[in-house]
Formats: C-alpha cells, structure tokens, sequence
C-alpha cells in the first residue's frame, strides 16, 4: 500500500483488526462471565457511538473510527471524563509506577520509533521534489514520497518557512509531495 502512495494508519487498523477485533473475539469466546471490556483510550461512548472525550487533547476517537459498533455497545472507556492531569493525579496518589510515564506516542504494537526508518527496512528510498501548491515553487527535498501521508505535518524539513506547512497530496510517479501553509485551510 505504502509503495503506492496509500498511507493507512496502523492505528486505526490495529484497533479495528486487533484490539477489537482479534483480542475483542478471543475475550468473548474464551473468558467465561465477561461482559464488557475497559481500555485506557480517551474517548466516549453513547448509543454505541464514539464522541470525544472531555480532554480533547488526548482524543483518539480518530483512532477508533473503524471499530464496529457491535463491539462498541461492550466496551468502556473510563477515561472518558477524565483529563489527562487527573488521571496521572490519581496515579500518584495510589503510588503507581507509570504516575510519572513518558504519553505513548507509538505505533501499535510497533512502539516509539522513527516511522520513515522502519518503512525504510521495506520500502527503498526515491528521493524527489517538495512543491508548494499555493506558488507552484520548489520548496524543499524528501527521500521518498511514499513515506508521507496527507495531513502530515512533521518530518517535511522545511526550514525557514514563515508557518508550517502540510502535505496535502503526492504523485508518487513523479516523486513529487505538494505542501500547502496551515492558512489555506482550502487546501488541508
């Protein structure tokens, strides 16, 4: 998928196929008196549809997205109502070890590492151009098209510009990733 230019998130699918998927159906098979199951994402259920959480800082609804809503009407979120500063009060108060842990930040099963270096292992490098969809202008380099993904931000290297800026598209036939300003919500 990647080699074409399609950049799904492992998130989304690690949720969708794994934890409520796989372990979701293992559960539910294998474990005798099971009626609901508890994870620690931020987000809020209601009538078997996800919401955003009161922290919103921390919302992984987006994650979630696919998810089936049978599997939804067995599941919650505790951490719903719950901002992040809370939930690591009431970790310290109870003397857990992970009061003071790093936030996850990771991929799914993957964990904190350079994305771009691990599709490296896989996917060879073919380096092109960065082109700034507002000027049509050549406005940095990259080492592989197919290792950005719509919306992204960070990792684009391009210093010097007066706000950040996104990738909103890619030819990856051409090796070309185009770029628009956070200002041109027209192009994001």
């Amino acid at each position: 998928m990647y080699k074409k230019g399609y950049t799904p998130n492992p998130d989304i699918l690690c949720n969708k196929y794994i934890k409520f998927g796989s372990f979701y159906d293992w559960v539910f098979k294998n474990i005798k008196g099971v009626d609901k199951i508890a994870t620690g994402h931020y987000a809020k259920i209601k009538n078997n549809k996800l919401f955003k959480p009161l922290d919103k800082h921390k919302d992984q609804t987006y994650f979630l997205s696919q998810v089936k809503k049978e599997c939804l009407k067995n599941v919650i979120f505790p951490l719903s109502n719950m901002l992040k500063s809370s939930v690591r009060k009431k970790a310290k108060e109870n003397n857990l070890i992970i009061a003071d842990k790093k936030d996850s930040t990771g991929i799914c099963f993957i964990g904190e590492r350079n994305f771009i270096n691990f599709l490296q292992n896989y996917i060879p490098s073919k380096p092109g151009k960065i082109i700034s969809i507002e000027t049509g202008k050549h406005v940095g380099d990259h080492i592989g098209a197919m290792y950005y993904t719509i919306g992204q931000r960070k990792g684009l290297n391009l210093g010097g510009m007066k706000e950040p800026h996104f990738v909103i598209g890619h030819n990856i036939k051409e090796k070309i990733i185009y770029v628009a300003p956070q200002t041109k919500r027209e192009y994001l």
